[in-house]
């Protein structure tokens, strides 16, 4: 079957694809920086191990990056007490500290796939224009209210509450009425 199918973009997605992503970076700073924090506070055995684990906190991150680690080595002496110049060394634990930038490469090409919709058609263009689907696009909103109200958890609730099963089909052979007048008469007054 062929399809036909339109990237529809504007400046107000846009914008509201920036707006969506700054409170998402926000947020997920926030989170880096608790996450860091921990990190931070943890001693590893080996330099590999301590960039391991930053590498894996780094993978959930979306709009940031890693900017520059420094590692640090705290020696452990044997024995207990002051250490002598003689005392050998038992063992090294690293500390990483982690410096975090956003990644605004990523956040550039997440704001443009943001502020896109793909729409799809069958109906070839010699039938019906670019703009037209569009415009029939956007119209379906109008009918979606009323799709709405019949999934209104109000109108669900008060349907359990009919003892009777006919009654419950007699008010769900009536709501399909109501929202057939409410359509022709949402239409009507559009029109003028």
């Amino acid at each position: 079957m062929a399809q036909r199918w339109l990237v529809v973009s504007s400046q107000a997605a846009f914008e509201r694809a920036a707006a969506t992503l700054k409170n998402a970076t926000q947020r997920e700073a926030e989170a880096i920086t608790t996450a860091l924090f921990h990190l931070q506070a943890q001693r590893f055995p080996t330099p590999e191990t301590a960039q391991d684990a930053l590498t894996a906190v780094a993978q959930r991150w979306q709009e940031h990056q890693v900017a520059s680690f420094h590692l640090t080595e705290h020696p452990h002496d044997a024995g207990t007490g002051r250490p002598t110049p003689r005392t050998p060394r038992q063992a090294s634990a690293w500390h990483i500290q982690a410096h975090v930038r956003p990644a605004d490469e990523v956040r550039g090409h997440h704001q443009h796939v943001q502020a896109c919709v793909v729409l799809g058609t069958t109906i070839s263009a010699s039938e019906v224009s670019d703009p037209e689907v569009i415009a029939a696009y956007k119209r379906q909103s109008q009918g979606d209210g009323g799709f709405r109200l019949l999934n209104d958890p109000r109108f669900f609730v008060s349907s359990l509450c009919v003892k009777k099963p006919s009654r419950i089909a007699g008010r769900l052979r009536v709501m399909p009425l109501a929202w057939l007048v409410y359509s022709v008469t949402q239409r009507r007054l559009r029109q003028p």
